[in-house]
């Protein structure tokens, strides 16, 4: 799937870890910027309602990803909020090592 324009419905899977079922949502694009993007869920997304946003940033050759998101709902799977964070923290950390070749 190729990143489009703003409101650009994306329909995205996270598969199965940490013993929870995968999930499937989705979401529209609602910013862009030369080093980001943001979504906003949509109500089949388990973050719903909520928005993220995703910016890169490269400082001395060294890539970083930075993620803040903001969601009314309750934690998936009955993790609570602590526990679902470690669980974003470590997907995002995964997402932001595939992408880091790429941007530089």
């Amino acid at each position: 799937m190729r990143l489009g324009k703003v409101g650009q419905k994306l329909n995205l899977t996270v598969l199965g870890m940490y013993g929870l079922d995968g999930v499937t949502g989705h979401v529209t694009v609602f910013e862009r910027t030369k080093t980001g993007f943001s979504f906003r869920a949509e109500s089949d997304h388990p973050d719903y309602p909520g928005v993220i946003g995703f910016n890169f940033v490269v400082e001395e050759n060294v890539a970083y990803l930075d993620v803040v998101g903001i969601s009314a709902a309750q934690p998936p799977g009955g993790l609570g909020q602590d526990n679902y964070e470690i669980v974003a923290r470590s997907l995002w950390y995964a997402f932001a090592r595939n992408v880091e070749g790429q941007i530089l």
